[in-house]
Order: C-alpha cells, then structure tokens, then sequence
C-alpha cells in the first residue's frame, strides 16, 4: 500500500510539473548552466517542449525535458546578462576594419607579384566583401579605407624606387585614373579598344571604396 501511495504521489507531481508548461507559458530556460527567459511554443510530448528565447530568432528555438524549465516568476529568477547565443555581434565578434584592410593588403601585394588576372579578381571580390561587410560610413570601414591607401602608397613606392614601373598594373588612385585615361585616349585611334577601357574603368572603379562616383566622373572626362 506504501509503495502504490509513492508511486501515485510521484505520477501527480509528475503531471503537476508538466500542466505548468504549456503553450505559451513564459519560462526560464536553462541553457549552459544559465537561465535565460523564453516561453513554451509547443508540447510535443510527456516531457518534450518547443521553447523560443526572448530576443533571439527562431534559428535558436529548440527542445528541452522540463528540467531545463522553470516558470518565470520575480523571486529572483531574473537570467543573467550574459551572451546566450552570439545571434548579435559584440565587441569581440565585430569586424576588423584593421584585420580586413591587412587582408586586402596581403592580395595586392601578391596581385602585384604575379601579375595574374585571377588575383586581380580576387582582390576586386574582396574589396566588395569588406565593404559589405563593415559597412561603409562606419568607423571599422574608415580605418579600412586609411590603411588598405596607406598600403597602396607603399606598394607603389615600392615599384617607383625599383625602377619597375612600367609595365605594373595600377595601384594607387592617381594611376588607376590615368590608366583609364591613357586607354580612353588610345581608343580614339583604335575603336576596337573602347570596350576593354570601359572594362578598365568598371573593375577599377570597384577597388576605390567610396571615391567610386568621383573616379567615373573623372574617368569619363578623359573620353
């Protein structure tokens, strides 16, 4: 009679726990020994829950037992302000505008070594991704800009002092310019040229981050 009497008091306190959690039901969750608030966004089972994190998308929502559950009272069950899931970014998952302009400057570097038209490629693709990827206007991207010309200037240094000038493709802005340029004023002479120089002048106004518009306008009036 005992051992039925646990039994029945374990099985109500069993369904007990479980009739806490339902649809909607806001909770704490436990996640890495923190709890962090949510609610229930379905029972799939006995002891199964579809629970959702308070301001994190659905690409975090997953299934836990009810051990990983507790109502969200006041009692001091306020979560922690710790990272859950690095959905956001935060100061040590923000892009490196020092950390891309040092990427960027690695590829001319090795564009300018080999004289490859798939490292110039390269190097264009990735100027398009930093730029995405930090935003122009924002602090991370003006650092960028500063060091990827600062890098620029040294490689074109490099190439004057070397006495290896002719015959390098362009790297500053001043040459990528005059480049586009030269090749407009030759096509004057040889139509066939003219849609290599507008090529010329699409590829590098790429590379140029936010002088894009001047460059064009510039460019355009060598025509």
């Amino acid at each position: 009679m005992k051992k039925n009497t646990l039994i029945i008091a374990f099985l109500v306190a069993t369904i007990t726990t479980f009739a806490q959690f339902n649809k909607g039901t806001k909770v704490l969750i436990d996640y890495q020994g923190q709890w962090y608030p949510g609610k229930v966004l379905e029972v799939k089972g006995q002891n199964a829950f579809l629970v959702s994190y308070d301001d994190y998308d659905a690409s975090w929502n997953e299934e836990v037992t009810s051990s990983r559950l507790k109502l969200n009272e006041i009692n001091g069950n306020t979560p922690k302000t710790v990272s859950l899931k690095t959905n956001t970014p935060d100061i040590n998952s923000k892009v490196s505008g020092e950390k891309k302009a040092t990427e960027m400057c690695d590829c001319l570097n090795k564009m300018m070594k080999t004289q490859k038209q798939e490292d110039k490629s390269r190097c264009l693709n990735m100027q398009e991704e930093h730029v995405a990827a930090l935003g122009k206007g924002s602090a991370e991207y003006s650092l960028y800009q500063k060091l990827v010309n600062q890098c620029e200037q040294e490689i074109s240094n490099a190439k004057l002092s070397s006495g290896s000038a002719s015959g390098m493709a362009p790297v500053t802005y001043e040459e990528k310019i005059k480049a586009v340029c030269d090749c407009f004023k030759e096509a004057k002479t040889d139509r066939g040229k003219t849609p290599e120089c507008f090529k010329k002048q699409s590829d590098f106004s790429k590379t140029v981050g936010d002088k894009k518009t001047d460059f064009i306008q510039a460019t355009n009036s060598c025509q």
